[in-house]
């Protein structure tokens, strides 16, 4: 999961699965 996805749609919801899962 790229974190451009972050930017996508759910900017919200995606951006903290984007930390959650950068932070791993």
């Amino acid at each position: 999961m790229p974190p451009s996805l972050c930017d996508a749609e759910n900017r919200v919801a995606q951006c903290l699965f984007c930390h959650s899962w950068k932070g791993k």
